[in-house]
């Protein structure tokens, strides 16, 4: 798989930052609340899903898929995402266990979850069309480095009905289609080994087996598939948009690479200048967004609890001030959201 090749920690800044958050992490105790969230999480998603069983009037039933979407949602960043970057526990096996919880819950491949978070995402953040989270197969234009076409002027207006089905899509599509292609950011990758790849379908089937089948077994089938659908378009359009808004910006950078597949950048100064928080200070945000609001700071230390961010972000802040290094927050969500749209408008509009 292709990396780009940074200065890695080579600038007086990231040494000085590394000194700094070090000295803060080591008087700091892994916090019990991540995972005492995430296992709430999972219990009130299993709970909605046992009561749907049950036979209610339509209004109980449309409260109750509305609140599994939205705890789905909550999955996607308290037990998915801070799972798969060993934060709920110092137990990596604990960690996993988490993760393939939701994974049979959200039918969203973990596995595949990691290798392009990890390695393509977090690895090379916003860098030319390396990042997978800026491939959209041309339905949508999240950075320069892609071709124009005609049809993305409009996809300030679109992008939000996409977005929904961002989970139905990789968990039916893209992750059956990646299993046998092996391929992430349109380049080759090891190939799957057959334990992974059975792996993989067995949780899928396992998915469809209680997630649809049993509901199946009791009530109309336009209804089940419209329930499942109401509710992964809910979880699905909470989590892309947390997430988007804070790398598809019109304050962050998208830096090209040539042939050579080097940037001549500090790695921690390439981190700060590819993404942006939103609310920084807001403490309800934090606990919705399990810390991406704080984004800076969670790339520049991924192995960190969301709760720790709000001190680093004091720290990296102060620090790249010092060191006159641009950093980049909005005050609200809703501002990282207008500049979101507006960006995806500029591209639309232009070839650049």
């Amino acid at each position: 798989m292709i990396r780009v090749q940074f200065e890695q920690g080579k600038s007086a800044f990231s040494q000085e930052l590394r000194h700094r958050v070090q000295a803060y992490l080591e008087t700091r105790p892994l916090s019990p609340i991540p995972k005492l969230l995430a296992s709430m999480i999972i219990l009130v998603i299993l709970t909605l899903f046992y009561l749907l069983l049950q036979k209610h009037s339509r209004a109980v039933v449309f409260m109750e898929l509305t609140l599994l979407g939205f705890f789905l949602f909550l999955g996607g960043t308290h037990v998915l995402h801070e799972g798969t970057h060993g934060n709920l526990s110092r137990r990596p096996a604990v960690n996993r266990a988490f993760v393939m919880l939701y994974e049979w819950i959200a039918c969203f491949s973990a596995d595949q979850y990691r290798l392009r978070h990890l390695s393509l995402h977090h690895a090379q953040p916003n860098v030319g069309q390396l990042d997978n989270d800026l491939h959209a197969k041309n339905l949508l234009r999240f950075s320069p480095a892609f071709p124009h076409s005609p049809h993305h002027r409009f996809q300030f207006i679109y992008a939000p009905f996409l977005y929904s089905l961002g989970i139905i899509q990789i968990a039916w599509i893209e992750d059956m289609k990646r299993l046998f292609t092996s391929k992430l950011a349109g380049r080759a990758h090891t190939p799957w080994q057959p334990r992974e790849i059975l792996k993989q379908v067995s949780m899928k089937l396992a998915h469809f087996v209680v997630f649809l089948g049993i509901p199946l077994t009791l009530y109309p089938t336009s209804l089940v598939l419209l329930a499942y659908l109401y509710v992964y378009m809910i979880g699905s359009l909470g989590i892309a948009l947390i997430f988007q808004v804070t790398h598809v910006n019109t304050r962050v950078e998208f830096p090209s690479v040539d042939e050579t597949l080097r940037i001549k950048k500090d790695w921690y100064e390439h981190q700060i200048a590819t993404a942006i928080n939103y609310a920084p200070e807001s403490w309800p945000v934090l606990f919705l967004t399990g810390g991406v609001n704080l984004q800076i700071e969670h790339h520049l230390f991924p192995s960190v609890s969301f709760l720790e961010l709000p001190r680093l972000r004091l720290i990296v802040k102060q620090t790249a001030l010092e060191y006159q290094i641009p950093y980049h927050e909005c005050s609200s969500f809703s501002q990282a959201l207008s500049e979101h749209f507006k960006f995806l408008k500029l591209l639309g509009v232009s070839a650049r």
